[in-house]
């Protein structure tokens, strides 16, 4: 998973940067958008059913283990958020460059 947020973190990145054809960035940045959310969602699914399960209190090495993939999946959400929102920022910039052109 650190793998597809680094790639996704990377496309994002180098749309911003203008590595894209103009006309198709706000192309790929929907459809980026479209799968970062399903990644979300997916994540999100994931810390349900990690919440779920329960643990004796002896099983306190399963536990830490349990905590520390809480974590990580959290962090996971933490970059689908900010790429969420790099995306978001760039598809309004987009927009208001569009109608600054089309005044």
């Amino acid at each position: 998973m650190a793998v597809w947020c680094n790639a996704c973190s990377a496309l994002l990145f180098a749309v911003i940067q203008g590595f894209l054809a103009k006309d198709l960035q706000a192309e790929a940045l929907s459809k980026l958008d479209q799968r970062v959310k399903s990644a979300a969602e997916q994540f999100m699914k994931i810390l349900e059913q990690m919440d779920s399960m329960s643990l004796p209190e002896n099983f306190s090495d399963c536990r830490m283990k349990k905590k520390g993939l809480i974590k990580l999946v959290q962090d996971f959400l933490a970059q689908c958020d900010r790429i969420e929102a790099g995306i978001s920022d760039h598809l309004a910039k987009i927009q208001s460059k569009n109608l600054a052109l089309a005044d």
